[in-house]
């Protein structure tokens, strides 16, 4: 992952993902929690308890653009696959942002194990990390 943070694991258990997809997708089942307005990150706390973070470019927006939020608010009930935000991908090339996606389990110390599942690459729906709580 380039975001040192992130590489670190400070944040908890991860993965990166080079997305060329033009939208930001919801990773697991459960209630977001955290909804960046600028629609670039998302907290998604799933039923068992595990707290997702998954965050597209670690640039955010450029001057507000790029990112076009589905959903908006915290509360949201979402489920594997729903989108989150559309993103200009144009925009974000331009400005030579790079285009990994994030995928982090906040709070991976709480887990029984957290695990990434993927290498290489990835198909929607197909799992990148499992948790046991």
């Amino acid at each position: 992952m380039p975001d040192k943070v992130f590489a670190s694991g400070a944040l908890g258990h991860g993965i990166g993902l080079i997305s060329t997809d033009a939208r930001v997708l919801a990773p697991i089942e459960g209630t977001v929690v955290t909804a960046m307005a600028s629609g670039h990150a998302y907290g998604i706390k799933s039923d068992k308890g595990s707290r997702c973070w998954s965050h597209r470019n670690r640039h955010r927006a450029v001057d507000g653009r790029g990112f076009k939020p589905s959903c908006a608010n915290a509360a949201k009930r979402v489920h594997p696959g729903d989108l989150l935000a559309e993103v200009d991908l144009d925009v974000i090339n331009e400005a030579g942002y790079d285009q990994t996606t994030v995928i982090v389990i906040t709070n991976t110390g709480q887990m029984t194990s957290v695990q990434t599942a993927a290498g290489g690459t990835v198909e929607q729906g197909k799992p990148v990390l499992t948790v046991q709580v």
